[in-house]
């Protein structure tokens, strides 16, 4: 019996040990440099990487935890219209603050920037960054015009992101 317990002792404070280990926290956001006329339009497209590039790095590493810039502004927008529907206590939004803030607080940041040119040219970069040594550990660009970014745009990208970071 004591054989048993001596084996199984190790076990146990292996198994606290990793479920004590926090999944990888990454947070995506992105910066649009364009002109208003075409702002809508930008804009749609960039949700639409974001999602394909959001869905393809959870789907390879199921291990991260991915928050978005957009998932975070629709909690603080939701937060908003709670707060002006009902009259919640003081400590629950400040509880509600800071958990959405949580989501920003992150090991590793995904950068995406769309920058659209005269002719609505448009170039596109990922990078994900280490957030404790501010290091890039993966880049990817692609150039083309707005009206051809699609989710297998942000797929390709992607991929090469994936592929510096493995």
């Amino acid at each position: 019996m004591k054989q048993y317990l001596v084996l199984l002792l190790p076990i146990v404070f292996m198994l606290q040990e990793m479920k004590a280990e926090e999944n990888p926290k990454f947070y995506m956001a992105y910066k649009i440099e364009c002109n208003s006329e075409i702002a809508l339009s930008a804009q749609d497209k960039m949700f639409m990487l974001e999602n394909a590039i959001g869905n393809k790095l959870v789907k390879t590493f199921p291990c991260i935890n991915l928050k978005t810039q957009n998932s975070v502004q629709t909690r603080l927008d939701d937060l908003r219209k709670v707060c002006l529907l009902t009259d919640l206590p003081t400590e629950e939004i400040q509880k509600s603050i800071s958990d959405i803030g949580s989501d920003v607080n992150c090991d590793y940041l995904v950068h995406l920037r769309m920058q659209v040119f005269t002719g609505n040219s448009a170039m596109v970069t990922c990078k994900v960054m280490n957030m404790k040594t501010a290091k890039t550990l993966a880049n990817a660009m692609s150039t083309l015009s707005l009206a051809s970014i699609s989710s297998s745009t942000g797929d390709e990208m992607a991929e090469k992101i994936i592929d510096d970071l493995k």
